[in-house]
């Protein structure tokens, strides 16, 4: 299969997750096969695009490949922070603040 139509079927898929199960297109879209010698690198990447396709669907926002991976970056960021906040405030002894943790590790440095 060639990598256009990788791309294709992981958009699809990756749209066929938000719509009613009536709607979904996925039968209709073909399958990837895994190459023979084990490298995934094309597949990975077809993905990648399609993810970016499907991030330009849904806000409008038509950025190059290095600005999405700037999104995706931006996307993890927040949700570490997230994560360590709720992480934070399981613990008796941390405030669970962002800046209290900086101005923390500085002491420390």
């Amino acid at each position: 299969m060639d990598r256009i139509a990788n791309k294709i079927i992981f958009l699809t898929a990756i749209s066929d997750a938000f719509r009613d199960e009536e709607d979904r297109e996925l039968n209709a879209a073909g399958k990837i096969d895994i190459p023979e010698d084990g490298n995934a690198t094309p597949i990975l990447t077809d993905l990648f695009y399609a993810f970016k396709i499907f991030h330009t669907q849904m806000s409008g926002d038509n950025v190059d490949p290095i600005e999405f991976i700037g999104v995706l970056m931006r996307l993890v960021f927040q949700d570490q922070l997230n994560d360590n906040s709720e992480a934070s405030e399981t613990e008796d002894n941390s405030s669970g603040d962002f800046s209290d943790m900086l101005e923390d590790g500085e002491e420390d440095a």
